[in-house]
C-alpha cells in the first residue's frame, strides 16, 4: 500500500478514477481527494461509501490539518491520540515536541459475548485510562511462561490459509511445549476466528 500516492496522481480526474476502483489504493486516494477539496457527497456518488466513513476521513484530515498549525496543547495532544496518531506523527506534522506523552491502553473485546466468563479473549490499543488487559492477566496467571508470537501483519483475502496455518501450529505446538502463549497481529478479522488456541491475543 503506498500513502504517497497524492506524490504520484497530478490531475484529479486520474484521482477520482482511482477512487472508482475498489484497490488497496482507494482509501489513500480518497483522502488525497478530501485534501485537494473533493466533496463528501461526490465521493459517496463514486464509491458509494456511507457518509459515517467517510466523515470519518474528513476528522483525520481536519485534524492533520490543526497538527500542522502548530502550537500542540494537552487538549489537541489527546484528541489526536484518541484518532490513532502517534506521537511521531504529531511531531512530523507540527514540527515540535509533543506536550506530553500518553501510553496506549488496551480494551478487551469478549469472544463470549457475555454468556460465560472469556478465557481467550482479544484486545486492541486505544488511548484511554483504564487498562483492562492488565486486570485481566492479574486474573489469569497461571505461573507458566509465556511465549510471544508476530503475526504477519496485513493480508488481503485469500491470503489468510497460510498465515492462519502456521500461526496456529506455531501456537499449538509452544502449548503442547507448556507454555502461554500470547499473539500479536494487525489483522484483526484474521484473528477473531482463532482465538480459541491462545492465551490471549493483542491487536
Amino acid at each position: 500500500m503506498d500513502s504517497n500516492i497524492g506524490k504520484k496522481l497530478d490531475g484529479r480526474y486520474e484521482l477520482l478514477e482511482l477512487i472508482g476502483k475498489c484497490t488497496d489504493q482507494r482509501m489513500f486516494a480518497m483522502y488525497e481527494a478530501i485534501a485537494r477539496g473533493v466533496t463528501l457527497e461526490k465521493l459517496h456518488e463514486i464509491t458509494k461509501i456511507d457518509y459515517f466513513f467517510l466523515h470519518k476521513y474528513l476528522n483525520l484530515y481536519n485534524m492533520e490539518c490543526r497538527l500542522k498549525e502548530g502550537n500542540i496543547d494537552a487538549e489537541t495532544y489527546l484528541r489526536a491520540k484518541k484518532m490513532g496518531y502517534p506521537d511521531k506523527a504529531i511531531e512530523r506534522l507540527s514540527g515540535e515536541k509533543v506536550p506530553m506523552h500518553r501510553d496506549p491502553v488496551y480494551k478487551m473485546v469478549d469472544t463470549c459475548a457475555a454468556e460465560f466468563a472469556a478465557k481467550t479473549p482479544y484486545f486492541y490499543s486505544t488511548c484511554d485510562k483504564e487498562n483492562e488487559a492488565e486486570q485481566f492477566i492479574h486474573a489469569h496467571k497461571t505461573g507458566k511462561k509465556k511465549i510471544l508470537v508476530f503475526g504477519s501483519g496485513p493480508i488481503r483475502i485469500g491470503q489468510g490459509i497460510e498465515f492462519d496455518y502456521a500461526s496456529v501450529h506455531c501456537v499449538w505446538m509452544l502449548k503442547q511445549a507448556g507454555y502461554d502463549v500470547v499473539m500479536i497481529n494487525n489483522k484483526p478479522k484474521t484473528k477473531l476466528v482463532k482465538f480459541l488456541h491462545h492465551f490471549f491475543i493483542w491487536i
